[in-house]
């Protein structure tokens, strides 16, 4: 056989055994869509469902029995985090409390450090360190200080 033929018939070879493979794949999913079918009828309704109109959630802490802290979070078309604000949700009545701006720059990391008796929020970019206290009893969520370091 000559070269083009061999290259030929490898090429078929290896397109069939794709196809086969994509039939088999095709088949594990439909078993994990009819798995989750399943398992979805028999779960409890969830406890709280709060829409944001964010994409996702950086910050996602109980601060009492009565307010949940959300630190909300869009993403660009290359996956890159823009942060949102912070947002105090009072879960019996789902009433949002307050909400404060935050920087979206993508590079910068925001953790909780504390929650009582004041909320502080590290922020970090590149060498600077950032702590933002809040009120959480206060109804605009004021920046009560910012320490830099």
């Amino acid at each position: 056989m000559n070269k083009l033929a061999k290259m030929s018939v490898f090429f078929l070879i290896t397109l069939g055994a794709f196809g086969f493979l994509g039939i088999k794949k095709g088949t594990r999913m439909q078993y994990a869509i009819d798995r989750a079918k399943i398992l979805s009828k028999i779960q409890p309704a969830p406890r709280l469902d709060v829409h944001v109109n964010f994409h996702g959630a950086d910050i996602l802490k109980f601060v009492d029995n009565e307010h949940l802290l959300i630190g909300s979070v869009k993403f660009d078309l290359a996956g890159k985090p823009k942060y949102g604000p912070l947002i105090m949700v009072h879960l019996p009545d789902y009433f949002e409390c307050w909400r404060v701006k935050r920087k979206s720059n993508y590079a910068a990391r925001y953790n909780l450090v504390a929650l009582q008796p004041n909320l502080v929020v590290r922020e970090v970019y590149k060498w600077k360190v950032v702590h933002s206290a809040y009120n959480p009893e206060s109804v605009g969520g004021h920046v009560m200080g910012k320490c830099n370091q």
